[in-house]
């Protein structure tokens, strides 16, 4: 079971095609494909996995803003089970976008203005694809010879705080979690060992987030049990994620996370099991590579 992944149409680096065969041919009987602030890639993503013998769920990464006495945090909110027509939530996932293409044009600025122009027709492919963000300035920015890695991108230009840095436009957290719950979706609080400080989610957990994504490749086993005892005191389930990207930079591997369909709780472990027994399309469980 996965979760958690990206395909091109946000910041990941493999077609839905390919994602699903990967994901196939690892084993992974249930796979939600969850871009940033979009569900186009979703019906998409479901076609190619009915085909190769997995079941999906519905899914997006919204980007959130939540406030406290910590300052203010960006939180990521997995969302399930929304339908990608539906009318009222699509508007929200649009603005999000449009506060996207905002911030993604005026860092693009800054870095001109710094000595670091970037061919504006590159820049304009990646608008009309969609979801443009830091990590597509960092990849234009290694491809002119500015820097060499994304790291250097980030430490030196792009990072919160950095030169060409911008801050976010995102919707409470808070708003979101009942946003999504008004639509018959579930929310989970992304790798929340990694954005968030401990004191910040209880908060969240009282506003009504369904879940808690414990098992993430950035969370030690430690963090992750932690999260899990957190979840369940608090009545939340867990999952699991690999928030796979494809990165060639990286050559990241793909690693399935470990945890199985039968033990994901609650009501998104109905579904995710619903999803499964559901019967398959007609075109057989092969991966489109040719492999077992």
């Amino acid at each position: 079971m996965d979760l958690h992944l990206h395909s091109t149409f946000s910041d990941g680096h493999l077609p839905v095609h390919l994602l699903a065969d990967t994901v196939a041919r690892a084993g992974v009987k249930l796979a939600a494909l969850s871009d940033h602030d979009t569900l186009e890639g979703v019906p998409l993503f479901r076609r190619a996995c009915r085909r190769l013998g997995v079941a999906t769920l519905s899914a997006v990464e919204i980007s959130t803003l939540h406030r406290g006495p910590w300052g203010e945090k960006e939180v990521h909110l997995l969302a399930y089970g929304l339908d990608e027509e539906d009318p009222i939530f699509r508007p929200l996932l649009a603005e999000i976008r449009a506060a996207r293409e905002r911030r993604f044009r005026g860092m693009a600025t800054l870095l001109a203005e710094q000595g670091c122009p970037l061919p504006e027709a590159e820049l304009e492919k990646r608008l009309a694809h969609g979801n443009a963000g830091r990590p597509h300035l960092a990849w234009l920015m290694i491809k002119a010879g500015y820097v060499t890695n994304l790291n250097t991108a980030f430490e030196l230009w792009l990072g919160d705080g950095a030169p060409a840095w911008l801050p976010k436009e995102a919707p409470a957290t808070v708003e979101v979690i009942q946003r999504v719950r008004e639509q018959d979706g579930l929310s989970v609080i992304a790798h929340p060992g990694k954005t968030l400080p401990p004191e910040a989610l209880p908060s969240l957990l009282e506003a009504g987030v369904d879940g808690l994504e414990c098992l993430h490749p950035s969370h030690s086993r430690a963090t992750a049990r932690r999260l899990a005892q957190l979840a369940a005191s608090h009545g939340r389930f867990q999952t699991a994620g690999s928030d796979y990207h494809g990165r060639p930079d990286r050559r990241e591997p793909y690693l399935r996370p470990e945890m199985t369909l039968e033990s994901l709780g609650g009501p998104l472990g109905e579904r995710a099991r619903a999803a499964h027994a559901a019967p398959a399309m007609t075109h057989g469980a092969r991966s489109t590579t040719g492999a077992p």
